[in-house]
């Protein structure tokens, strides 16, 4: 009875320290992401303060019809030191993305998605999916909450096999968004 009793409480504080890792690392991500909003606000309010890529896309797919798209990127200010210049004379931009909105439809379906990178790390922090669900005509949201990377919540935890939330979805659209980010801004031969 004893042991059934000591592992009861070892396994019930167990589960209280990892509830309170993960609060504290929602309150973290919280206070990055309210950071990130600020920024954008004030940079609205005064132009030197903007570092953004918007990308627009407007094409046919092929049994849906057209297909829009709007990404906007926000970043760093870019920066660079004498060692990072290339030996062609071309300078090796540095800078971190650290929060992507995407907006695009497929058929009728709208569909909104946000993308909070971890400001230390680079990693992914925070996803918003948010799009129409067919049976109740309502928009619905998904939230998914990261720690070193790894997903450790989704809000709400469990979600109709109709909803595009698949967490590996969401962690390719991480990458993919960021090696965007490094092209088209870090190696931009332009800038």
């Amino acid at each position: 009875m004893k042991r059934v009793f000591s592992f009861t409480m070892l396994l019930t504080l167990g589960i209280v320290v990892a509830f309170a890792a993960a609060n504290k690392q929602i309150e973290r991500i919280r206070a990055i992401y309210n950071d990130v909003h600020e920024h954008i606000a004030m940079a609205q309010e005064e132009p030197m303060m903007t570092n953004q890529m918007t990308i627009d896309i407007n094409q046919m797919y092929p049994g849906s019809g057209p297909h829009k798209e709007h990404i906007t990127f926000y970043f760093t200010c870019l920066d660079f030191s004498e060692e990072d210049q290339r030996e062609d004379g071309s300078i090796n931009w540095q800078s971190d993305l650290q929060f992507v909105t995407q907006s695009y439809n497929i058929g009728g379906h709208e569909y909104y998605c946000e993308y909070l990178y971890d400001p230390e790390t680079s990693e992914p922090l925070f996803a918003l999916i948010t799009f129409d669900d067919d049976e109740t005509g309502q928009k619905q949201s998904v939230r998914y909450y990261f720690d070193k990377g790894k997903l450790f919540q989704t809000i709400p935890a469990k979600t109709s096999d109709e909803w595009p939330t698949d967490v590996n979805d969401r962690l390719y659209n991480f990458k993919h968004l960021q090696e965007i980010f490094k092209q088209v801004i870090l190696g931009n031969s332009l800038i």
